[in-house]
């Protein structure tokens, strides 16, 4: 007769045996993790034509950010931005810096589109137009020995009104509007 002791030490035996062999196989081949970088927003600083900030919320001419949308152009049909799971939905948000205002919002990244266009619409009558040109990477080898393989989708133009303002070699991606 088997005693209850030398029962229970093959059974945990042999599920710890049965647990590394199902984590043996169930490890990634690579031992890596993609790395995948987006950068695809754009801060705006909106002033008036005597330099107030329009996005200061104590500014009595202050922009209404409950107006805006932000509108995708995507296969030549205009489409209102709204993703529900976001922190911000309607893909715009205020944020202040050193005492200065900004609106920051996600540009259209559609691939079928050479330079693709979103609208920043105000309100009923004032609507702002940018394109972009977005340029994306994919790499065998991240920059991490950690990291294996990756992919960045990033912004490397933005033409404002159909106007170039604002290359990669200008720096932070930050655009003055005058309302």
């Amino acid at each position: 007769m088997k005693s209850t002791k030398f029962y229970f030490s093959n059974c945990v035996k042999s599920f710890f045996i049965f647990t590394l062999i199902i984590f043996l196989f169930s490890c990634e081949k690579d031992g890596g993790h993609e790395a995948v970088s987006v950068d695809i927003d754009i801060w705006l600083i909106v002033k008036d034509s005597k330099g107030n900030d329009l996005l200061n919320p104590n500014n009595p001419n202050a922009i209404n950010i409950d107006n805006i949308k932000i509108i995708h152009e995507v296969n030549g049909e205009q489409v209102v931005y709204y993703d529900e799971f976001m922190d911000y939905p309607k893909g715009v948000k205020v944020l202040e810096r050193e005492g200065l205002y900004y609106l920051s919002f996600f540009v259209n990244t559609d691939v079928n589109s050479e330079k693709p266009v979103t609208y920043v619409q105000w309100n009923e009558s004032d609507i702002d137009k940018f394109s972009c040109e977005i340029l994306r990477t994919e790499s065998e080898y991240g920059h991490s020995s950690d990291w294996i393989g990756g992919s960045s989708t990033y912004i490397n133009k933005v033409w404002l009104n159909d106007e170039l303002v604002w290359t990669t070699s200008q720096g932070e991606r930050v655009i003055e509007l005058i309302k």
